[in-house]
C-alpha cells in the first residue's frame, strides 16, 4: 500500500513540469467596449496579441514584457473602433498603398471605382489607399485555439463577394483565410 502510495505520488509528481508547461499559451474571446477581441498569450515570452475581427482583423496591439510594440496611439480598443485609423498590422487588400486614379487593370481590363460607394479611403492627394477590406466588419471566426508545443492561433474567414458594395469595387469572387499564430 506505502508503495502504491509512493508510486502515485511520484506519477502526480511527474505531470507537473507538464501543466506548466501546458499553460503557456492561451487563446481566448473577450469583449472590450462592446468590441470581440481575440487575445493570443504567450505566459514564457511575456508576449501578448489582440485581434479586433470586427475592425478589419486587425492585430491592434501587441505587448512585450508589458510594453506596446505596435502603433496603438488610443485610450482603448472602442475609441479606436469608433473612428478607425491605421494602427498595428492592418490588411490591405485588394491592394496596398495607392492607386494612380480611381482605376486598375487585371488582365489588360480597365475597372474603374466608384467613388459614390464610400467603400474606401483616399490619401491626402484623392488616390484611393489600402484597399477595400481594411476595415471591413464581416471577418468570421473559425478556430481559436492555445495547444502546447503548437502555440496561441487565431483564424478568420472573409468572403470578399458577399458584400455587394466591396464586390462592385473589385469584382473576383474570393475568400480570404488569416490566421494569426504567436508561437
Amino acid at each position: 500500500m506505502a508503495l502504491m502510495r509512493r508510486t502515485l505520488l511520484a506519477a502526480l509528481l511527474g505531470t507537473i513540469p507538464l501543466m506548466s508547461q501546458a499553460a503557456n499559451y492561451s487563446a481566448e474571446r473577450v469583449t472590450e467596449d462592446g468590441i470581440e477581441v481575440l487575445v493570443l498569450r504567450d505566459t514564457r515570452a511575456k508576449t501578448e496579441v489582440r485581434i479586433a475581427p470586427k475592425v478589419g482583423n486587425n492585430a491592434y496591439s501587441m505587448k512585450v514584457n508589458g510594453q506596446e510594440i505596435f502603433f496603438f496611439p488610443h485610450k482603448s480598443v472602442g475609441e479606436w473602433a469608433a473612428r478607425p485609423g491605421m494602427v498595428g498590422n492592418p490588411f490591405l487588400a485588394p491592394w496596398a498603398n495607392r492607386i494612380d486614379g480611381e482605376a486598375y487593370w487585371v488582365g489588360g481590363k480597365k475597372y474603374l471605382l466608384n467613388p459614390g460607394l464610400g467603400s474606401y479611403r483616399k490619401d491626402g492627394n484623392g488616390l484611393p489607399i489600402h484597399g477595400l477590406i481594411v476595415y471591413a466588419n464581416d471577418w468570421a471566426v473559425t478556430s481559436l485555439k492555445a495547444a502546447d508545443g503548437a502555440g496561441a492561433e487565431a483564424t478568420s474567414r472573409l468572403v470578399h463577394h458577399r458584400e455587394a458594395e466591396r464586390a462592385a469595387q473589385f469584382p473576383f469572387a474570393h475568400t480570404i483565410e488569416m490566421t494569426y499564430r504567436l508561437k
